[in-house]
Parts: C-alpha cells; structure tokens; sequence
C-alpha cells in the first residue's frame, strides 16, 4: 500500500508553514495535475489522505496564492485554515440520527405486531366458527345423504310393488304409470339409468327445466335437461339430436365389447378403449384417440361416424 500523500487523488508534497495562524504549503508536480484541475479542488473540503500533521484532514482550508517554480516545476498552493471540521461530531449527529429511526422503526413494529397479534386472534376466531359451522354442515349432509338413500330404497321398493301389480282396467294402467312415474323420480341417476322406460316419456310441447330427466323411445335412452337449457319441447328438438340441452343418463347395461357394443348418442360420455354401435349407420365403433389412455372420460355432441379418425375408428362393415 502507497504511503504517498495525496489531496483529491493527486499525489502531492504537504508541509505547514511556522508561525502562527495555521498556514501550509502543497507542492504538486507538474506532471501529476494542471493548474485547471488545482483549482478545481474543494479546498475547503478536501479528500486528505497520508497528509498526517503536514495538511491535517480535520480543516478546511482556503488558498491565499498559487504560484509556479520554473526551476522545479512544481506548483505551490498556500493555504490557511479556513475552518475545522466537526467530522466527528457529524458521525454523532448521524448516530443520533440513526437511533431515532430505529426507535421510530421499533414503535412502528409493535403497533405493527400488536395489530397481527389482534388480526391472528380474530383470524383464530372466525376459523373456530367456520369448523363449527363445517362441522353442523357435515352432520346435515350426512343425515341428508341418510335421507335420500332411505328415499331411494322406498322408491326402489315402490317401483318394484307397481310395476308387478296386475292391471284390471285402462284407467287403473294410467293411474299406475303415474305412480311409477312419480315414484322414479326421487332415483338418482345412476338408479335411474337401470329403468329409463319407468321415466316419463319426452314429448312435443312440453315446458322442461334443468334436471328434468324424460325417456326418449326412439333410441332408448334416458335424457336429463343441462343446467340453463330450460325450454319447451319441440318436434325438430329430440334429445337425440339437440345435446346442448340435454345429457344421456348413464350407459346402458351392456359390456363395450365388439360383441356387445355400447349404443351410441349425441352429447353421451364416451370411455376410451371402448365399442359403440352407431345408431344411424348402424356400425360399430372403437373410441380411440392418440396420446389418450384406455379408460379416460369425454363427452361428445357427435355421433361416432362424424368423428372416424378423430375419436373413432370403424371397425365392421
């Protein structure tokens, strides 16, 4: 490490001047600095370094002449003291400075805390009624869900005691299909998909709305109105050909094989790896697609001779 001395950078030769009133010579090398860039030193703040007691670093200073020796080429910088500094006062100043924020800091971070402390306590609170809450809403589902099954098995049981009650009379035969009809009603779909033709028939002119489940004769098949897609029945609106209102219920009691292949409809869930007989051509299908496991789940609006190549591939005449 250099022990030149140095004023801004600017190697130089300090030493005070006898006598009383704190004067100093600098003497700087011709070849180190211009008379431009010595005048342009603060010398009433001056960066000091290795100066030691020759241009202490506690003043500032104030140049009373320049002058230049040819014989030497040097310049000469008189100065005198101008005033001392309060560095270290300043560093004080500062500390002060800087403890009256962290103090300030320090308050702000307890009320801070002492607000997520309160915000916690409301948070725990709010949480202990919602698992109350949960909690009862659990045990009315659960008797909800004890509700609906012991439901289901009456209905179950009542369909069945209609269904094999012998008929005397035509009046007696619509009085029962009524009955069933009611009583199928509360099965869930799954149920319902076993007795389609129990449901009540779909029908011109009728006001459906979602959830209404109604048996269409042509293709079998139970049909259930999707959500936002209420609307009144009409001759060119089938279930079978309009899947944007209305869903197939379930699948039909048959294996997906190519010798027993699901019947196929429009807006139905197909499952990959499976056969579907395609009601309008009447040939069997194998619901297949690339990248798309044997197993996983689609719903399609088309029939499986629209979409060969797609999600089908043909496989009979």
């Amino acid at each position: 490490m250099s022990n030149q001395p140095t004023v801004n950078g600017i190697p130089c030769n300090p030493g005070r001047v006898l006598g009383p009133g704190g004067h100093y010579i600098v003497e700087i090398n011709k070849g180190d600095a211009t008379l431009e860039q010595i005048e342009a030193i603060d010398w009433s703040n001056p960066t000091l370094e290795n100066t030691g007691d020759s241009l202490p670093d506690s003043y500032g200073y104030e140049v009373t002449d320049v002058r230049y020796s040819y014989q030497y080429k040097k310049f000469q910088v008189h100065l005198k003291v101008k005033e001392e500094y309060l560095g270290d006062v300043v560093g004080y100043q500062a500390k002060i400075q800087e403890l009256e924020t962290s103090l300030a800091t320090t308050e702000e971070e307890k009320a801070a805390a002492q607000a997520q402390a309160q915000a916690a306590e409301a948070e725990a609170a709010t949480a202990q009624a919602q698992a109350q809450q949960a909690t009862e809403d659990c045990l009315a589902a659960q008797q909800e869900a004890k509700t609906a099954q012991q439901m289901a098995a009456s209905s179950q049981e009542q369909v069945g005691i209609l269904a094999g009650k012998p008929l005397d009379d035509a009046a007696e035969a619509r009085a029962l299909r009524i009955a069933i009809e009611s009583a199928v009603v509360s099965l869930d779909d799954d149920q319902a998909s076993d007795v389609p033709s129990l449901f009540a028939p779909w029908a011109v002119g009728e006001a459906v709305e979602p959830g209404d489940r109604r048996y269409y004769a042509p293709t079998g098949r139970l049909y259930k109105v999707r959500e936002g897609q209420g609307h009144t029945t009409q001759a060119d609106w089938t279930p079978d050909k309009t899947p944007a209102m209305w869903t197939v219920v379930g699948d039909p009691d048959t294996a997906g094989t190519l010798e027993d292949p699901i019947p196929a409809a429009r807006g139905m869930e197909y499952t990959y790896g499976l056969y579907y007989k395609d009601p309008e051509d009447e040939q069997t299908y194998l619901c297949q697609r690339e990248g798309e496991e044997a197993g996983g789940k689609i719903v399609l609006q088309f029939l499986p001779h629209e979409l060969v190549g797609q999600y089908f591939s043909a496989v009979s005449a």
